[in-house]
């Protein structure tokens, strides 16, 4: 039976390695941040990474949905062991809204469903707002549309 791997034991590729794509093991397992572009699902992410490295077996830690952008983590090889690990841990999320329009998907996906005024909010109210109700560990029921 092989050793259980550590987060610590796995290289993460980013811009700062100096390591060719030829001196990287990463069927012996190899981390990747991707900046996942608009419009992509996360697996369009898999696939374009399979379809690219010397390694079949690849998986992402966390989905976003195709209109979020971000950081998606890939594991490639033996890493792939490690992506509950990496669901796991703290994250940070950050968002852009538009106040006084609704749509059935609470994104830009589809049609906008109601308008209504705007000019009674201020800043300190929606900052209070924000540290109070988005702040924290939250229980979220994700909209029908979501990508859970």
């Amino acid at each position: 039976m092989a050793k259980p791997i550590s987060l610590k034991d796995l290289p993460v590729i980013d811009k700062r390695t100096s390591l060719s794509p030829n001196e990287i093991n990463f069927a012996r397992g190899v981390i990747l941040p991707f900046d996942k572009p608009l419009e992509w699902s996360s697996f369009d992410v898999v696939r374009y990474a399979r379809n690219r490295l010397p390694v079949k077996k690849v998986g992402h830690a966390g989905t976003l949905d195709p209109l979020a952008t971000g950081l998606l983590i890939l594991c490639c090889g033996r890493a792939t062991k490690s992506i509950s690990q990496i669901q796991n841990k703290p994250k940070i999320y950050c968002a852009e809204i538009t106040f006084g329009i609704a749509t059935s998907s609470f994104d830009s996906a589809t049609e906008i469903t109601e308008t209504g005024p705007v000019d009674h909010l201020n800043r300190i109210d929606i900052e209070t707002q924000l540290r109070t109700r988005f702040s924290g560990e939250i229980v979220q029921v994700p909209p029908v549309y979501s990508a859970i």
